[in-house]
């Protein structure tokens, strides 16, 4: 599946000493929530990371999930605001934002880059929208998702990811795991699919 929401982005890296790094990113989702009508969605992958003063606040007037909440928690409800996503917390965040709007809040553990080209994600820091992946990139990625309808938990499946991601890494040296992860995920490959994928790509 697609992504199918208005996204945006708080990329690592824009923190100023003495100030709440998650300030900027509540404040947007809190303005599509008041222009929507709607309670908002905060993803962590546990109650504790809503650890500053702005996502504390958002989590008490808004719905709070983690990654394990039970899935009817995910109902309803306006934009989501994601906060320093793992793939697999981005990929239920994917699902979950399906017809709304998803914020992220990257972490240094794992980059959004792949995730924020493939959704033209806006950069709340700057304004614009993150450029898209050159037409070569873009072949090779989506003819990747396309042999990954198994997850590439088959021998096809993954005879076929060896061979293009040994082709992006020659095409495109600079290309990581991280931004592999993020393409697939915004075309709906599921967080098990990306650990096969990630093991795929180290071998």
């Amino acid at each position: 599946m697609d992504a199918r929401y208005e996204a945006t982005w708080l990329p690592i890296g824009h923190e100023v000493a003495g100030q709440d790094p998650t300030a900027l990113a509540v404040e947007h989702v809190e303005r599509q929530c008041s222009e929507a009508g709607a309670r908002g969605v905060l993803m962590t992958s546990c109650r504790r990371d809503a650890a500053t003063p702005s996502l504390k606040r958002f989590a008490r007037q808004h719905v709070h999930v983690t990654r394990r909440s039970r899935s009817s928690a995910f109902l309803g409800g306006g934009p989501v605001l994601l906060d320093m996503p793992d793939a697999g917390l981005l990929a239920d965040a994917h699902k979950l934002a399906h017809g709304r709007s998803l914020c992220v809040i990257e972490s240094g553990a794992f980059r959004l880059h792949g995730w924020a080209a493939a959704t033209r994600a806006v950069d709340l820091m700057t304004g614009e929208r993150t450029a898209p992946p050159t037409n070569e990139t873009l072949r090779l990625l989506d003819a990747l998702v396309f042999a990954g309808n198994n997850g590439w938990a088959d021998g096809p499946g993954k005879r076929d990811a060896q061979r293009l991601l040994g082709e992006l890494a020659v095409a495109i040296p600079s290309l990581d795991a991280d931004f592999v992860a993020g393409y697939v995920i915004s075309k709906g490959v599921s967080g098990e699919g990306v650990k096969r994928l990630r093991t795929i790509w180290s071998e």
